[in-house]
């Protein structure tokens, strides 16, 4: 059993912004590279950022199990609204890529605590009749 994490992500600056996107990013994937599960996949789909095209390419491009996508900004439906609201286009991108049973979804400063990935994996064993585990520490 394999899993698949997607991963959107745009780095720009905009109003609320997280701070130390590029940092955040960059913990984000190694998190997933550093997990003790070998055979799954991250799918990271950067929509429309400069910022995440180059990480990527500086730190991750020869990673076999981390693959990349770039939606172009200008891409038609991207957007909805004056106020530019993603429509969950790069989102579904991402899922056009993945290839394995499970699929989870992170954001771009999120992180794996060590052993996520088995986790997961054993809990969707132990819940297969349904459609979405969710896993939390109280």
């Amino acid at each position: 059993m394999k899993t698949s994490h997607i991963m959107q992500a745009y780095l720009g600056e905009y109003p609320g912004s997280r701070s130390d996107s590029d940092k955040k990013f960059i913990r984000a994937v190694q998190s997933f590279i550093d997990q003790n599960d070998k055979e799954s996949e991250l799918i990271i789909v950067s929509d429309g950022c400069e910022v995440t095209h180059k990480l990527y390419y500086k730190y991750f491009k020869n990673e076999e199990r981390v693959k990349y996508v770039y939606v172009d900004k200008d891409t038609p439906n991207m957007y909805e609204g004056e106020q530019k609201y993603y429509r969950g286009l790069p989102r579904q991108v991402g899922r056009s890529l993945v290839t394995e049973e499970i699929t989870t979804y992170m954001d771009s400063d999120d992180f794996l605590l060590p052993n996520a990935v088995e986790s997961i994996k054993k809990a969707w064993k132990s819940y297969q009749q349904h459609d979405i585990v969710v896993l939390y520490n109280s």
